[in-house]
């Protein structure tokens, strides 16, 4: 059985999640980037413009051609449900990219499921057998994707298998030891480790959840260029204290704490605010950056060297830092997986 073969077995899924979804009703269901085009049939050239003004992404159509015109029936259509649309029509899948999705020609179907904001795809799945014994061990990786407006700080690494078995009914042995690892942009790699797999077997079953640790959207914060006090109001659950405002000549150096709700641990290795950012705009909307930033716990240091010298009441003084975070877990089911 080949690696196309096995990901038939993966449609069986995607059949499954879209008429009895196996996700957990204590799982709070994030909303979904809605999309809307006010005409059916469009060219793919508009269609990729209007998915940039709508989404803020680039939408790349590759190998395609940007006159061909494809029919559509979007009203308040779910972000990735959306691509799926256009990757159908167009005989692609979907990748993503650093500024957005790009279409990619592609014999197969895009074979994931979606939930809310997240889509789940296989990649691969390897077996080795051990000839001497009859048992298996395998490897089954996935990605999992997320709009842009969903913050993700922290993936597990590992699927958090509850239950697995082939289709025989026999259990099958998991790597239950699900590490977790700090992420960035808008993807994680997951993996599910699975052994004592007897040859006879024909396909593999999965039951689990994945956990996640997100925040909603950003914090933007309006700082006094003068003195570096907030002018903006606190955010109910996130506190903002500016502890240093120093300017030196063209040097500026800021100090900035934060504290945050008590319901979120981060080890002592992890730090999720390295994506906090410091800004000045000038009047003109020349932006400059720190030149380097040192974090500690719950606060950071910035430090703007010869940049700063213009700096008077007239510019603007941006923070942007994460809203509180949240823990969530993602059940998952997958039937019938055949084995290669």
């Amino acid at each position: 059985m080949t690696l196309r073969q096995s990901f038939l077995g993966f449609v069986l899924l995607s059949l499954c999640m879209g008429t009895h979804p196996c996700w957990s009703q204590t799982f709070t269901d994030l909303p979904s980037k809605t999309i809307i085009l006010s005409e059916k049939e469009i060219s793919l050239k508009n269609l990729a413009d209007s998915f940039r003004e709508q989404t803020g992404l680039t939408l790349d159509l590759g190998k395609q051609n940007p006159d061909r015109r494809i029919t559509l029936d979007w009203q308040k259509k779910p972000f990735w449900e959306a691509l799926d649309s256009i990757a159908k029509q167009t005989r692609c899948r979907v990748e993503l990219t650093g500024s957005g999705v790009a279409l990619v020609e592609s014999d197969s179907e895009n074979i994931s499921v979606i939930r809310g904001p997240f889509r789940l795809s296989p990649s691969t799945i390897n077996i080795r057998r051990n000839l001497a014994t009859q048992q298996s061990t395998g490897n089954l990786t996935m990605e999992l994707a997320w709009e842009p407006s969903l913050l993700v700080f922290r993936s597990d690494s590992i699927f958090r298998a509850s239950e697995a078995k082939t289709d025989s009914g026999t259990p099958v042995r998991t790597d239950s030891s699900a590490t977790r690892y700090l992420v960035e942009g808008r993807t994680a790699q997951l993996n599910l480790n699975f052994s004592q797999v007897a040859r006879a077997a024909q396909s593999i079953s999965f039951k689990g959840e994945v956990h996640l640790t997100i925040s909603r959207n950003w914090i933007v914060h309006q700082l006094n260029p003068s003195n570096g006090k907030l002018l903006t109001p606190q955010d109910a659950n996130v506190m903002l204290t500016i502890k240093k405002w120093s300017k030196t000549g063209n040097d500026l150096t800021v100090d900035i704490a934060y504290e945050y709700p008590k319901d979120v641990v981060w080890e002592s290795f992890e730090n999720p605010f390295e994506r906090n950012t410091l800004e000045l705009i000038s009047p003109s909307g020349k932006v400059i950056t720190p030149s380097r930033s040192e974090s500690q716990q719950n606060e950071t240091r910035y430090i703007f060297k010869g940049t700063v010298g213009e700096l008077g009441a007239d510019w603007k003084v941006q923070y942007r830092l994460p809203r509180a975070f949240e823990e969530i877990k993602i059940p998952f089911e997958f039937r019938n997986i055949p084995l290669p």
